[in-house]
């Protein structure tokens, strides 16, 4: 919501079918506050496929097209924060394709993992 509040794009990135999308985010209450979905089954095939996540960009500068007007460039890779639990799936990809990332880790598993791989600890969310 906060990220709404500010102007920004957002929107989600997910392995799933457009039809949970559709069905799931309203029961969780997230549909008010995403502008738009980008599921691994559009974009024909699954994270960490750099398909995802350049479908994800797409979707995002179509949307930064309509809210703050026709003439806006292209949403670029450096200008996305890709926020997700998968070290491999979200971040490390999300990082490999140019964009931003922050590794959900809520129960601290995947923190030696992560150090490991080099992800810097500020990059590790709970």
């Amino acid at each position: 919501r906060h990220a709404k509040e500010r102007g920004l794009v957002v929107g989600v990135c997910s392995n799933v079918y457009p039809r949970y999308v559709d069905q799931n985010l309203p029961l969780l209450g997230l549909h008010r506050d995403l502008d738009f979905a980008a599921t691994s089954y559009e974009a024909g095939a699954l994270k960490p496929s750099r398909d995802v996540f350049d479908a994800a960009a797409r979707k995002a500068s179509h949307v930064n097209r309509l809210l703050h007007g026709r003439t806006q460039p292209d949403v670029a890779p450096g200008q996305v924060l890709h926020v997700g639990d998968d070290l491999e799936k979200d971040y490390l990809a999300a990082r490999a394709v140019g964009m931003h990332a922050l590794l959900f880790d809520p129960d601290g598993k995947a923190a030696d993992a992560a150090a490991e791989r080099g992800v810097p600890a500020s990059d590790v969310i709970r």
